[in-house]
């Protein structure tokens, strides 16, 4: 235990030294040393989290979890597209789409052969 004491001890001498050292410099000497001081830490920082996000990567590309994950996916994506379809058919029924309603026109108009020729071929057919 004492050596750890005796540790401890030492490093906080070192970094009191240091700081020491540092407020004697001049202004613009300590504002790029705690640039760089803040790019190293930057970089640690950067570096962990970067293998981190390459552990999670590399977790789901291992074939199980993708082959689940895309399974997931795909049906969820399947079925709002067909969820989306059925209403899209819903609203085209037979009996309420566009074409129902031009069929239910041409009946309720009875439309035939003589109106749809012009008059003079309409006489000529009656002779």
């Amino acid at each position: 235990m004492k050596s750890v004491t005796t540790f401890k001890t030492r490093g906080q001498e070192t970094l009191d030294r240091l700081a020491e050292a540092g407020k004697q410099q001049p202004a613009q000497v300590q504002t790029f040393s705690a640039t760089a001081a803040g790019a190293v830490i930057g970089g640690i920082i950067l570096a962990a989290g970067a293998q981190g996000v390459l552990a999670v990567v590399a977790l789901l590309a291992a074939p199980p979890v993708a082959l689940t994950i895309g399974a997931l996916g795909g049906g969820a994506v399947a079925w709002s597209y067909m969820q989306r379809h059925r209403q899209e058919d819903a609203t085209n029924s037979p009996t309420t789409g566009p074409l129902a309603m031009a069929e239910a026109d041409i009946a309720n108009e009875q439309v035939g052969p003589a109106d749809m020729l012009d008059q003079q071929t309409a006489s000529d057919l009656a002779a």
